[in-house]
């Protein structure tokens, strides 16, 4: 659905979309409603799979292994993608790895 303005030559770019898929029972309502999304302008939105990855874990422990980062999808003007980032727990950096060609338009 696009939010319309009273002049039919002005967009306001200003849209909001449903997704079943996120509506799983373990997924927070966004702040427009459970499997709605908003989107103004641009978005970047995540997906948790098992836990956050930004939990504070003990990666100095044996046998320390996160497999279940999060997806992310970048969505601008011109621009859209998923990407995950991968963190290296020796270095304790992150780095992304792309999963779809971002597309720049």
């Amino acid at each position: 659905m696009e939010l319309p303005s009273r002049n039919k030559n002005i967009s306001l770019g200003v849209s909001l979309a449903y997704n079943i898929l996120n509506t799983e029972r373990n997924e927070p309502a966004s702040d427009v409603g459970t499997g709605w999304s908003l989107f103004g302008g641009g978005v970047i939105s995540r997906k948790i799979i098992d836990l956050y990855d930004e939990r504070n874990d003990n990666t100095t422990r044996n046998g320390y292994s996160k497999m279940n980062l999060m997806i992310s999808i970048i969505i601008m003007r011109g621009i859209s993608g998923k990407f995950r980032f991968i963190r290296d727990v020796n270095a304790n950096t992150f780095s992304w790895l792309i999963f779809l060609p971002i597309k720049i338009k």
